[in-house]
């Protein structure tokens, strides 16, 4: 329908322009008709020199406006094919897309061959947790139990050193699961404060894509470092 119109256009051209002749012609003899009725000869050669001037300043005008109509039909149909081309560029991108979307593609094979770190959570009470771990490719984890307290447990020593002293003294070392656990302190301006105990459970394998269950058994602490909650970290073993 584009190149149609176009060429219409340019099939009529020379009608059209003999159009916009006729029809300007006619308004400046209309305009030209009172003063040429007048009498005297002199205001009718007057007129007469005055039509020729319009004339030839339409003519002007509508040499013009063919010069101003070619040109815009070019640059129209300049910007349909531009229009056209960048269309199908479109397309172009829009298979590339659809590409994609096949996962034998090379590049989605490349991110999927990145590994993803380990995963783990806690299930089971305290002192006799279940550690479940998982990881996309193969090897030696290890793991960190944390046991968080709200509100923090208070020691009530004016040092960091007490602090710990108090800590590590209420452990019974001779339980027969305890673990080598660490405080965290705190100090809220009057006391010192544990607000979590942690302890690492030592190293296990997992297999790709496999989720395992490791038991994790510990005990020692008195009654007062009972958890309000528990979570794990786990990470890959790093050899040597």
């Amino acid at each position: 329908m584009r190149e149609s119109f176009l060429d219409r256009i340019r099939e009529h051209k020379t009608p059209i322009i003999q159009a916009i002749v006729v029809v300007a012609i006619a308004v400046i003899v209309s305009a030209l008709m009172i003063p040429a009725l007048a009498p005297g000869k002199g205001a009718y050669n007057a007129a007469i020199t005055g039509l020729q001037a319009d004339m030839a300043q339409a003519s002007a005008s509508i040499n013009t406006l063919g010069t101003n109509l070619n040109t815009r039909m070019d640059t129209l149909e300049g910007d349909t094919e531009g229009f056209a081309s960048r269309i199908n560029a479109n397309s172009d991108d829009i298979g590339t897309l659809q590409g994609w979307k096949d996962l034998t593609d090379p590049r989605i094979t490349v991110l999927e061959s990145q590994n993803s770190p380990p995963e783990g959570y806690l299930t089971g009470n305290l002192g006799n947790y279940t550690l479940y771990a998982k990881c996309n490719e193969a090897g030696n984890f290890t793991a960190n139990v944390h046991l968080v307290y709200v509100p923090a447990v208070t020691v009530g020593n004016t040092t960091y050193e007490d602090a710990l002293t108090t800590f590590y003294g209420s452990i019974n070392w001779t339980a027969p699961a305890v673990k080598a656990y660490v405080p965290t302190l705190t100090y809220n301006s009057t006391a010192w404060q544990v607000s979590q105990t942690w302890f690492n459970i030592g190293t296990f394998a997992l297999t790709a894509n496999n989720e395992t269950a490791i038991d994790i058994i510990f005990s020692g602490l008195g009654s007062a470092y009972n958890a309000t909650f528990s979570y794990v970290e786990v990470w890959p073993i790093l050899n040597g």
